[in-house]
C-alpha cells in the first residue's frame, strides 16, 4: 500500500508539473506572437525557441542566487523570459564586480 501511495504522489506531482508546463509554453507564444507577430511565423518561433532557452537556463542557477532570480521574475517576467535571464546575469555580475571592492 505505502507503494501504491508513493507511485500515486509521483503521479500527481509529474501531471501538475505537464500542466504548469503547458501554461508556460502557451505563455511563451503569446508573448511572441504579440511582440513579434507583425514579422512572420518564423520570426516568432524563433522567439519561442529563445524564450524557452531562457526559461531553461533560469532553471539551472545555482540556488544562492534564488534572490536575484525572485526578484526579477517579479519585476521583469511581462517582457519575457530572455529579459528575466539579462536581469540576472547583470545582478550577478554587479554583485561579483561590488564583493572585489570589498576585498
Amino acid at each position: 500500500m505505502r507503494n501504491f501511495k508513493k507511485v500515486t504522489f509521483i503521479f500527481a506531482l509529474l501531471i501538475c508539473q505537464h500542466s504548469m508546463a503547458k501554461d508556460v509554453t502557451k505563455e511563451i507564444i503569446s508573448y511572441c506572437r504579440t511582440e513579434m507577430g507583425e514579422y512572420g511565423a518564423s520570426i516568432v518561433k524563433a522567439c519561442v525557441d529563445e524564450e524557452i532557452r531562457a526559461l531553461k537556463a533560469l532553471n539551472k542557477y545555482p540556488s544562492k542566487y534564488k534572490t536575484i532570480v525572485s526578484r526579477c521574475m517579479a519585476d521583469m517576467r511581462e517582457f519575457g523570459f530572455m529579459t528575466v535571464k539579462a536581469c540576472v546575469d547583470e545582478d550577478i555580475e554587479a554583485e561579483n564586480a561590488l564583493s572585489k571592492y570589498e576585498r
